[in-house]
């Protein structure tokens, strides 16, 4: 009796606090999951590649508490914007109860905005992400510092590269 009790209070504390991390609900105090939760700040990216930090959700409590469940599928979609979608739109939550999108990018020019969605639960709304055209660079190899009088350059190679090299 006095184990559940205190249990509550911890919670109602918890509730009180207003604290977002109150720590890891596990199955033997787990309150049921109600929300979705999103760990991902990205401002800009460029278009057609997979983001460079993955954006990772979690299974959230109404106070707060990530909810440590496995099988919750989690899919993003584009909330406002023109922004197409690129890889995998769907991740799965771990034992941990976080669903990690490791390819998932946009396709487009502009800003966009992101949502995640879990049947159930309350989705969660990313910042704006602002797309721009990949910059293309060329490299150009290194050539010989002195052609003899009459002589020619040697053939010139040029290497195009994205921006991430």
């Amino acid at each position: 009796m006095n184990v559940t009790r205190g249990t509550r209070v911890a919670r109602a504390l918890c509730v009180m606090s207003a604290l977002a991390a109150c720590g890891t609900a596990t199955e033997g105090n787990s309150p049921a999951p109600a929300a979705l939760a999103l760990t991902w700040n990205v401002a800009k990216s460029y278009s057609g590649l997979a983001f460079r930090l993955a954006p990772e959700v979690t299974v959230q409590t109404s106070a707060g508490q990530v909810v440590a469940q496995s099988g919750t599928t989690v899919e993003a979609r584009v909330f406002s914007g023109t922004g197409l979608l690129i890889g995998n739109p769907r991740a799965v939550t771990r034992d941990d109860g976080r669903a990690i999108f490791t390819d998932l990018g946009l396709r487009g020019v502009g800003s966009v905005v992101l949502q995640f969605v879990a049947d159930g639960l309350l989705a969660v709304t990313a910042s704006a992400v602002v797309l721009t055209e990949q910059p293309i660079a060329l490299t150009v190899a290194a050539q010989p510092f002195f052609v003899p009088s009459g002589g020619s350059l040697a053939t010139l190679q040029v290497f195009p590269r994205d921006v991430y090299g």
